[in-house]
């Protein structure tokens, strides 16, 4: 069995999590069951997933032993809109 990486966040990641009242198990969630995953700038990832009346966005790069999450919002519009 292949163990899961660890998930990291970066200040910025903690501020905007703070900012828009987002819990580190809603950004699990995101990544772990994504409902769209898109390629972003940078070779990063966004993940979305439906939350509530609307939509978390987790940007994130994976290296070898963890995930870094980047950011980590709530956008009212569903992703392309």
């Amino acid at each position: 069995m292949q163990r899961k990486p660890a998930i990291r966040f970066t200040r910025h990641a903690r501020n905007r999590m703070r900012w828009h009242r987002i819990e580190d198990g809603d950004v699990a969630s995101c990544l772990e069951n994504p409902e769209l995953t898109e390629p972003a700038i940078g070779g990063k990832t966004h993940s979305w997933l439906r939350s509530g009346d609307g939509f978390l966005r987790v940007t994130w790069i994976e290296t070898n032993r963890e995930i870094l999450v980047i950011t980590a919002v709530r956008k009212h519009r569903p992703p392309g809109r």
